[in-house]
């Protein structure tokens, strides 16, 4: 339902930033372990941000990077919204959803019948050619819904969406 596709796609960015930001500060590091730059180049890459984290980590902890990294998220969308209104947002969010699932479905069959085509090899190395099927088709679906969830965000973070005066449709227009 329309209601469903905006927790959704809060969700979805929600996991990504905290997996991103595990990713850059990890358990029991200290702030000069830290990969801020990296973090930012990954939060620009994904949402358009710009953030510069490396300057506001000098003054503050890991729990406030993460929340001021939501927050701009969170503004991100809801500037989106309110320039073209929620109906309008959840009309272009769905077309983004079906379009990603379409294609990385597509990639992701191709992908299990490559594997399908050499997972015989196996028995040559002493292991159980279907044991290791299911292993690393169960590894391809997981990296397929993580790509489908940062796609979605992403597409959702880059794409402007203008309405043109003598239509009531919206224009989209992808970066």
């Amino acid at each position: 339902s329309q209601n469903d596709v905006l927790p959704q796609i809060l969700q979805y960015s929600n996991q990504i930033i905290l997996d991103l930001c595990l990713d850059a500060m990890p358990k029991n590091s200290y702030p000069e372990q830290w990969l801020l730059s990296s973090l930012d180049a990954e939060l620009f890459r994904i949402y358009s941000l710009k953030l510069n984290l490396v300057d506001l980590a000098s003054q503050s902890d890991k729990q406030h990077i993460i929340t001021t990294i939501n927050k701009a998220v969170d503004t991100l969308f809801a500037e989106k919204i309110s320039s073209i209104g929620s109906e309008i947002f959840i009309q272009v969010a769905k077309q983004i959803f079906l379009t990603v699932l379409d294609g990385e479905w597509k990639d992701h069959l191709l992908s299990l019948d490559k594997l399908r085509q050499g997972i015989n090899l196996r028995a040559y190395a002493q292991k159980d050619p279907f044991i290791e099927y299911k292993k690393e088709a169960f590894s391809l679906y997981e990296d397929m819904m993580l790509r489908i969830e940062e796609n979605i965000v992403s597409h959702l973070s880059h794409v402007q969406i203008t309405k043109s005066e003598n239509s009531s449709s919206p224009e989209v227009i992808k970066d």
